[in-house]
């Protein structure tokens, strides 16, 4: 999942294309970037960069589920037939 392409995820336009121009293509290179580093290529606040952070990895992160969910889930699915 962080190799998805910046231009794939729900960004502000303006950003995501500053993105791909300082050559972060992939979810993985702004995830590898600390909050000071967005601000120095972006331009952006110290809120604004951990805000970025927050919303990409939250993109790109598999949905949150408990270990009660996939019981139940089970549970409810169809039991496979005896051979």
């Amino acid at each position: 999942m962080a190799t998805r392409h910046v231009s794939r995820l729900a960004l502000d336009p303006y950003l995501r294309d500053h993105l791909i121009a300082n050559n972060l293509t992939t979810a993985r290179d702004v995830l590898l970037l600390s909050p000071l580093d967005l601000m120095e290529l972006l331009g952006l606040t110290w809120t604004a960069a951990h805000q970025l952070l927050a919303d990409v990895s939250a993109q790109i992160s598999p949905p949150y589920s408990t270990a009660y969910d996939v019981f139940t889930q089970q549970a409810t699915a169809e039991a496979p037939a005896p051979l």
